[in-house]
């Protein structure tokens, strides 16, 4: 009687689809063009890309990562067409389609402006009135757009916003000044000396691969990514993607 038992489980598991098999291991991340985070150009996409995937294979995920434009990477991961977000900053708006996990990467965010007008950041309402180039979709947006006498000029990707304050379209950008660093010596090494950030930094950011709670196994996903995390930092390949990115 157990033997046959024993032949119908088996039968009935061999009979399952194989999406349902296993398929709670394979999941999709979605991030944007924000270098040295994430980039399609960059060695496995970004340093903080290899750290979430890294993390998540130890714990014993496939991981799939897309590369779109910010506010898609959001509206994906958002509807749980992705079943995370990269890069993404604390806001309590967001914890409501948003699981957020312990393991973040601290990133100090400033205002940009051309050099030479020797500006200390106090306050935003200071800043008046001003033009801002902003990443569009940022959470900075919508808690700028309060404010009357600032004016958001958004663009697709860091770059663009670089390129247009140097050329004198607006007062300001804000952003990552590891981004901005990074973009510049990249792209902009002719004019790395046009643009330089006001200090002090305007806030020390807290960046996340936050999961979807569109996907009902997010909080095992989240717990699985940070014993993940945990398992890289011990091994030391932690430190070894920082290095080979050059991240200090």
């Amino acid at each position: 009687m157990l033997k046959k038992m024993l032949v119908v489980i088996m039968v009935s598991i061999m009979s399952l689809p194989v999406f349902v098999l296993g398929s709670e291991k394979k999941i999709v991340i979605s991030g944007c063009e924000w270098e040295p985070y994430t980039g399609k150009s960059l060695l496995n996409k970004g340093f903080f890309t290899e750290i979430a995937v890294k993390a998540l294979e130890k714990a014993g995920y496939q991981v799939d990562v897309e590369i779109v434009p910010w506010k898609r990477a959001l509206e994906t991961s958002k509807s749980g067409d992705s079943d995370g977000l990269l890069g993404a900053s604390f806001t309590e708006e967001r914890t409501q389609f948003f699981h957020y996990p312990k393991y973040y990467w601290k990133n100090a965010v400033h205002f940009f402006v051309k050099k030479g007008k020797k500006i200390t950041f106090t306050t935003l309402e200071a800043l008046c009135p001003a033009s801002v180039g902003i990443l569009a979709g940022s959470f900075y947006e919508e808690k700028f757009r309060q404010i009357e006498c600032i004016k958001l000029d958004p663009a697709p990707a860091v770059n663009l916003n670089i390129r247009k304050l140097i050329a004198g379209r607006f007062d300001y950008i804000i952003e990552s000044k590891d981004s901005v660093n990074y973009i510049m010596k990249k792209e902009f090494s002719n004019d790395i000396d046009a643009i330089e950030p006001m200090l002090p930094a305007y806030e020390i950011d807290r960046i996340f691969l936050v999961f979807s709670k569109k996907n009902p196994n997010y909080q095992q996903i989240s717990d699985d990514f940070d014993k993940g995390i945990t398992m890289i930092q011990e091994s030391g390949l932690y430190v070894e993607i920082l290095k080979n990115h050059g991240i200090h």
